[in-house]
């Protein structure tokens, strides 16, 4: 995988429709995801009656209008996504693409992210604000016609919880957006690494033949890094004023957007680990389980009641291979992080005590030298 230092590429949105078929067992073999792991859902979505969910990936079939064209329906969200790559699927995004084409599938979203990470105050290629600065000077050249921004803001002491900058319109084949992706996942209650400092995530949404080129582009080859930076070079640049020189498509493009647009050029697709589903639901259960959990407990005659140690049982016979994956994978994840921990603490405790046991040598033969220094009793 050829990344750019701090810069990395993904797949964060797609949805396709694989016409003229009601037969679930061709999406499943499409996609890789074997038929257990799918489960009802208890109502259908969009102009579809059923549903079903593999984790966070939605299947939606039998639809209302019984519109052959409209078959089947797959919808991964950016976490979704994130499952399919770790825990589903048996393809990359380039086959997983190339088999929905070759299935007579379309495409009618396709999002594509950049995301730029950096740590410990290190500078970025760019500020969210800078961008929205250079849009309020009139120093952004663009086929949109408009930008807005949103800024979410603290109460309490006025401070800014992230922003994000639209251009384009949801309506529209493609709308760019970027934002405060750091900010985002706090503001849901989740975690960033300690020593990150700036997380800027750069989205490209499209829709119906905008997504369906897109996905042609990226069966034949071609970076999802390059493909990113044709759409941001001929939708959005941010130039640098000029004195003397009212045409504004005479103005140079600014150097950091250059840089970040270079950058970007040289990415391919990767894969992104997913959020610690295994955390959220232990932050579930902790929120919102615990306190029923407790008064029923305590209603059943509480340390002598059986009925927890049976439901347990009975969840553990009830769990699906997918359930049994995640949760065996916690395990050995943390099996690792406590050998890890136990391995550092090894070494600072072999490091301190080679550090003592030299400061004993030295002292002893520090000692050692003074009594050969010293003179006899008959002075010699």
């Amino acid at each position: 995988m050829d990344e750019r230092e701090n810069l990395i590429s993904l797949v964060d949105w797609v949805q396709f429709t694989i016409p003229l078929t009601s037969d679930l067992q061709v999406v499943y073999d499409l996609l890789g995801i074997p038929s257990e792991e799918w489960k009802d859902m208890p109502k259908g979505l969009f102009s579809y009656a059923k549903q079903k969910a593999a984790g966070g990936i939605k299947l939606l079939y039998e639809p209302i209008s019984q519109n052959a064209d409209m078959g089947i329906h797959i919808l991964m969200s950016g976490q979704a996504c994130r499952e399919y790559e770790t825990y589903f699927g048996r393809y990359n995004w380039e086959q997983l693409f190339n088999r929905v084409l070759v299935a007579g599938g379309h495409f009618t979203r396709l999002d594509l992210a950049v995301d730029e990470k950096r740590y410990h105050g290190e500078k970025p290629y760019f500020k969210i604000r800078t961008l929205v600065g250079k849009v309020k000077r009139n120093e952004c050249r663009s086929k949109f016609r408009s930008a807005r921004r949103i800024e979410k803001l603290n109460i309490g002491d006025g401070s800014s919880l992230g922003n994000t900058v639209y251009f384009g319109s949801p309506q529209s084949l493609i709308e760019i957006r970027a934002y405060e992706k750091n900010f985002e996942r706090e503001n849901a209650g989740k975690q960033v690494e300690e020593q990150l400092t700036t997380w800027n995530r750069v989205e490209i949404e499209m829709r119906d033949e905008r997504a369906q080129m897109a996905v042609y582009a990226i069966c034949s080859g071609m970076p999802s890094g390059q493909l990113v930076f044709g759409i941001l070079s001929n939708y959005l640049n941010f130039v640098d004023r000029q004195q003397g020189d009212t045409n504004k498509a005479r103005w140079p493009i600014s150097k950091w957007w250059l840089n970040y647009l270079d950058g970007a050029k040289k990415l391919v697709l990767a894969l992104q680990a997913p959020d610690k589903t295994i955390d959220q639901k232990q932050t579930w259960l902790v929120k919102q389980v615990i306190p029923t959990f407790a008064e029923v407990w305590y209603a059943l005659g509480g340390p002598g009641a059986d009925f927890f140690s049976e439901i347990l049982t009975e969840g553990m016979d009830r769990m699906n291979e997918a359930q049994w994956q995640r949760a065996e994978q916690y395990r050995e994840q943390l099996q690792r992080e406590f050998e890890l921990l136990a391995q550092k603490k090894q070494e600072k405790y072999e490091a301190e005590e080679g550090k003592r046991k030299f400061e004993a040598y030295r002292r002893m033969y520090a000692a050692t030298d003074k009594t050969k220094d010293r003179p006899s009793a008959d002075g010699q």
